[in-house]
């Protein structure tokens, strides 16, 4: 169950990310938003290794599905991976990537090492994060603007990201989690859809 019964805003053990090996097939970048208008976070080389995300795995299944692409303001299809030998994580066109191997002893499992490759690796258990105390007052004294360029968006406190907000973006605060982290729904953004849930740095935020 979603913190608080906030949708998006998960523990650490309700998380449990795989990635998959995957590599760019062009010359190309890994993005803070699915359309080549945002910014650059990793330029890419043709070769590149990547992980790509699977789905949110709350079962721990071994074997969870890729998290479906998203489609473009392009019209393309775009995946969230992360560069294996650079780090960063974000958007990258499906159609400039493909499914690859992991080196021998070398298997994907997720920026920084926290998560796990299926069929190569069991899946790993997440933290059991706190959810932290609600926030109080009304929805409208609630909100707050991201105020940094880009932040990620994740799914449990420090814990894997999944999206970005982008400077100007607007939140309503939920919940206040450990590590300085806030739970908040998305009010509006450039890039992600209204209503959506999760965890950012708080001190990215202003009001």
């Amino acid at each position: 169950m979603p913190c608080h019964g906030i949708d998006g805003c998960f523990r650490g053990d309700e998380v449990n990310i795989g990635y998959r090996p995957y590599r760019a097939t062009v010359a190309t970048a890994i993005r803070t938003g699915p359309a080549p208008r945002y910014d650059i976070v990793v330029a890419l080389e043709a070769g590149q290794g990547l992980g790509r995300q699977t789905v949110r795995n709350p079962d721990h299944d071994d074997l969870p599905p890729d998290r479906p692409p998203q489609r473009g303001e392009d019209g393309r299809d775009w995946i969230w991976v992360y560069a294996r030998k650079h780090g960063g994580s974000g958007w990258i066109p499906l159609e400039e990537t493909e499914p690859a191997t992991s080196p021998p002893g070398r298997p994907c499992r997720g920026p920084a090492g926290f998560d796990f490759e299926p069929g190569i690796m069991p899946s790993k258990h997440g933290p059991h994060t706190s959810c932290g105390a609600l926030a109080i007052g009304s929805a409208r004294w609630r909100r707050r603007r991201c105020a940094a360029g880009s932040v990620y968006l994740r799914w449990s406190p420090d814990g894997t990201a999944f999206d970005y907000l982008h400077a100007g973006d607007i939140v309503e605060l939920r919940c206040s989690g450990p590590r300085a982290f806030a739970g908040v729904t998305v009010v509006s953004a450039q890039s992600v859809p209204a209503g959506t849930g999760g965890w950012l740095d708080a001190g990215a935020l202003a009001r």
